[in-house]
């Protein structure tokens, strides 16, 4: 049952993952569409990305703690720092926020968004196998994962105020930086899958074969980077410590 709180905060989660799509995924799509490619074309995007993460989480972190990410509130939840009761909400709100993002992109950039950006769809690089790419998803949403779980789930750690959001929005720059030339750097499977829901509706090619790629890639990058934290930061001690 979804009460009047869960229902502000499933919108803080919609909303966020919406402005995270609209703005990283909307500068991907001007930039292609303005023959920005390459090593200037991945600066531009792990920017607007790690912008966007860093001014979210400062935004709607105190509402809904800002996941706006599948693998990370499946992440949290694995290492008890979320309830798993609410993992299906969170998810359903984040693919919606992530689909309406993409809409917005067409709206204002019209059918080319989808002919030469895919919408805003993240895609394997030429000569980059399968395998390649999951392993690309993976290592990337472990650096950015293991930012979100020291920056906001450890209590030990006092960061400034406005200081979570900057290490989170960082990490996830720096993922981009490293997993982009591989992957597209989906990194979030409603992020990466979305687009390609609106591509294949406004008739641009799916390519159906690499949605594992960014679906589980970043889950399993995630869940690693999850645990190891939890066991190198001794996070189970402190909760125990805590409880007493």
């Amino acid at each position: 049952m979804i009460t009047q709180n869960n229902l502000k905060v499933l919108l803080a989660e919609l909303v966020g993952t919406f402005l995270l799509v609209f703005i990283g995924g909307g500068a991907g799509v001007a930039a292609a569409l303005n023959g920005f490619s390459g090593g200037f074309g991945l600066l531009i995007a792990a920017l607007a990305h790690g912008f966007a993460l860093f001014l979210i989480v400062s935004v709607i972190g105190q509402i809904s703690g800002a996941h706006v990410n599948p693998a990370v509130t499946i992440s949290l939840a694995v290492i008890k720092k979320f309830s798993w009761s609410k993992v299906p909400q969170y998810i359903i709100a984040q693919f919606i926020g992530a689909f309406l993002a993409t809409l917005a992109i067409i709206g204002i950039y019209g059918s080319k968004a989808v002919s030469v950006a895919s919408a805003s769809a993240p895609g394997l690089a030429a000569n980059v196998s399968g395998m390649q790419g999951t392993l690309a998803e993976i290592l990337g949403a472990f650096i950015l994962i293991i930012c979100v779980v020291a920056a906001a789930a450890d209590s030990r750690l006092q960061l400034p105020n406005g200081w979570a959001g900057m290490v989170i929005g960082l990490g996830l720059a720096a993922a981009i930086f490293v997993a982009g030339p591989a992957s597209g750097a989906g990194l979030n499977p409603a992020l990466a899958l979305s687009p390609y829901i609106t591509s294949a509706l406004f008739g641009g090619h799916v390519f159906a074969g690499e949605i594992p790629v960014y679906l589980f890639g970043p889950i399993i990058g995630g869940v690693v980077a999850a645990l190891l934290y939890r066991y190198m930061a001794d996070m189970n001690v402190v909760s125990a410590t805590k409880r007493k």
